[in-house]
């Protein structure tokens, strides 16, 4: 849900010298933002990636940071663009949540992209470095983001949060981006390079994890209660050969969709948007985050995503592989795949005759839920996967 709010200047404020306003000038706008687990058109992601779109430099200041928040952001093909052309300044806070394998991720963030500076603050007081900030400079216009959320996957998409976009311009913007600049200057003594030890030693402690943030239920909890991902909307589809490799063999890491599968379980409207991603092993072990951009294909007008775990694998025989996805709360995804004669496959194929229609030559694709999936195949390592890290 979003707030706006637009205002010119009064008659009090065209009255300091201060203001120098222009016939028209919209002096000011805010937004006021209520992000939802997986709501993606309120999310803190969207609003960062659409401030960077058309600016020209920015910077952030967080009071914590893991792995999959840097990564969802740093990684984020709607951000690299920005990266690559204009110069970023992030600083995250080491009291709590940020790890070593965050600060670790952020070094070699630092690496990939020249124009991006990551610092840390580190200031070893009983106060906690507590600020979730960023701005965005484009022409006369900063963009300026506040509001509840970290740089964890959580804050970006999966948490319940709150947070402001102000649009400011002209010399009220130069004064605000000085002032955010006066401040980091006062306070450098605290700011510090990722590879300074005391960096090391300020994060050793912490479990990058904002769920460890959370209390704990008052009554004793059930030494055999599930701790399964969340989510009951499934989907099984068929994922046909679509290149081949040096060697002639088929590939099949493209999963394809249509446009309704496409917009209504993976919910990304228009289909050019984010798909985030993980693989579920055989022992129901999570792999790492993937972020895929969905694209359309023009000559088959389908929509399609890469499958990270399916890379390099040959298409085998002539049956396609049967993809599973299990929608989490969060909205990001579980996954895996079965080629024929693999555990689980003639489970799903089976699933599929009962439940597809024909459509043309569409492959194979319906919506289940997760007891349907259950009742198909028990023993599905998506139905134990655990829910992953924010």
């Amino acid at each position: 849900m979003t707030l706006k709010i637009q205002g010119t200047c009064d008659a009090a404020c065209q009255a300091t010298p201060r203001c120098r306003p222009r016939l028209g000038d919209t002096r000011m706008s805010s937004v006021l933002h209520f992000q939802e687990p997986g709501g993606d058109e309120t999310s803190l992601l969207t609003a960062l990636l659409g401030a960077a779109a058309e600016a020209s430099s920015g910077g952030a200041i967080f009071a914590w940071s893991n792995v999959h928040g840097a990564r969802a952001l740093l990684d984020n093909p709607g951000f690299e663009p920005f990266l690559k052309n204009s110069p970023f300044e992030l600083l995250v806070g080491t009291d709590t949540i940020t790890d070593p394998k965050a600060i670790a991720t952020l070094e070699e963030q630092q690496t990939d992209w020249p124009l991006l500076t990551v610092k840390a603050f580190v200031h070893g007081q009983a106060s906690l470095f507590h600020p979730k900030m960023a701005w965005f400079r484009a022409g006369e216009e900063l963009r300026l983001i506040v509001g509840s959320a970290n740089l964890t996957r959580g804050g970006l998409q999966a948490n319940w949060e709150v947070f402001t976009t102000l649009v400011v311009v002209g010399t009220a913007a130069d004064e605000l981006e000085t002032q955010i600049s006066t401040w980091i200057e006062q306070h450098k003594e605290y700011i510090l390079d990722l590879s300074d030890p005391r960096v090391a030693e300020a994060v050793a402690g912490n479990v990058g994890y904002e769920g460890a943030l959370k209390k704990a239920a008052p009554t004793k909890p059930d030494p055999d209660e599930s701790k399964a991902a969340s989510g009951t909307d499934c989907l099984v589809a068929e994922i046909p050969k679509n290149r081949k490799d040096r060697l002639g063999n088929s590939l099949f890491s493209q999963a394809n969709f249509s446009q309704a599968i496409f917009e209504s379980f993976f919910q990304m409207g228009g289909g050019e948007n984010e798909v985030l991603l993980y693989h579920v092993a055989e022992d129901g072990s999570l792999g790492e985050l993937e972020s895929r951009q969905g694209k359309f294909k023009p000559a088959s007008r389908n929509y399609y995503f890469e499958l990270g775990a399916a890379a390099g694998v040959p298409h085998s025989g002539t049956r396609p592989p049967v993809g599973v996805f299990l929608h989490l709360q969060s909205g990001a995804y579980l996954y895996l795949y079965r080629l024929p004669g693999e555990s689980g496959y003639a489970q799903l194929d089976e699933l599929l005759n009962s439940l597809w229609t024909p459509r043309g030559n569409q492959g194979r694709r319906v919506e289940v839920t997760r007891d349907q999936l259950a009742a198909a195949w028990p023993e599905c390592p998506l139905l134990s996967a655990p829910e992953p890290d924010a």
